[in-house]
């Protein structure tokens, strides 16, 4: 089984919904000039239906802190279950494989395991 995914400024998120064996993941990038302007809470708020979401932060990320990330988060219309966010320590910017490899690569498998098996519970 395969999933979509997307690498979105919201987070990493995998849907069960059309998922063929054959499909290869694709990572798709929304960090791109139709995001312009656009705001992310309401962004976040269309993360709706069978959608499972990992939000992945840095403790010392300046440009997107903590507080953002939870606001992006608690906007979500997904069930809670079906949602989860990981910030690694000392981390900046995009740095959290930098910063937490090992726990980066398990935090993602483990969301792609349950998110494949369409576990209602990422945690």
């Amino acid at each position: 089984m395969a999933l979509r995914c997307f690498s979105t400024p919201l987070g990493l998120s995998a849907s069960s919904a059309a998922i063929s064996r054959f499909d290869k993941p694709r990572v798709t990038s929304v960090a791109t000039s139709r995001w312009r302007g656009a705001s992310p809470i309401h962004a976040a708020a269309r993360f709706v239906g069978d959608v499972r979401l990992l939000f992945i932060g840095g403790v010392e990320d300046p440009i997107a802190p903590i507080a953002m990330s939870r606001q992006l988060f608690e906007a979500c219309n997904v069930p809670r279950a079906a949602r989860a966010i990981w910030y690694a320590e000392g981390a900046g910017h995009l740095r959290a494989f930098e910063t937490a490899p090992h726990e980066y690569e398990a935090r993602v498998s483990h969301f792609f395991a349950h998110a494949a098996l369409g576990s209602e519970s990422l945690r």
